[in-house]
């Protein structure tokens, strides 16, 4: 049975040793004396997911167990980012019963607002939860041409078409 410490589990999991000493504190050493114990990295791998859930995010509702610990809220869904999605699914649907296809256009060039405020709440969320920037940038950009491509059957365009309806818009 291989067993490491607490700084080189952290460069393992590439974590601060902080942060790894803290989700081992109360796991059991796995081996080792008194002075330096030792734990096997499945024994603090589970103790690292552990301790992440146990950890609330900046935006969540921390939830207090009997012995007065607090642990997030791992269903959450974010109120204001549940708004906002809602209200891009009540005109995404209010624009596909327009009868005519001028009128879908038009109405999807007026959600440009809505994506927008969609995207920046997903990426201001992302980073206050301590995110790491580049992976929130990606999963917004990802949402945001999912949300784009909503477009392209009701109005009867190709996604370069889309895109240059979108930034019209942005840039009127």
């Amino acid at each position: 049975m291989k067993t490491e410490s607490a700084n080189a589990l952290s460069q393992l999991f590439e974590i601060d040793r902080a942060t790894m000493l803290r989700a081992l504190r109360t796991t059991p050493p796995d081996a080792g004396d008194g002075s330096r114990p030792t734990w096997k990295v499945s024994t603090a791998a589970n103790a690292l997911a552990a301790h992440r859930a146990s950890v609330a995010r900046v935006d969540s509702r921390q939830h207090l167990n009997r012995n007065g610990t607090a642990s997030a809220d791992t269903n959450y869904q974010d109120p204001l980012l549940v708004q906002l999605h809602a209200q891009f699914d009540e005109a995404n649907a209010r624009l596909r019963t327009l009868p005519t296809l001028e009128a879908r256009r038009r109405a999807a060039i007026d959600m440009v607002p809505v994506i927008g405020r969609v995207d920046a709440a997903l990426r201001e969320r992302g980073r206050l939860n301590g995110l790491d920037a580049d992976a929130v940038d990606l999963r917004a950009d990802s949402l945001y041409a999912l949300q784009l491509r909503k477009f392209e059957a009701p109005c009867q365009w190709t996604i370069a078409e889309v895109w240059a309806a979108m930034a019209e818009r942005v840039g009127a």
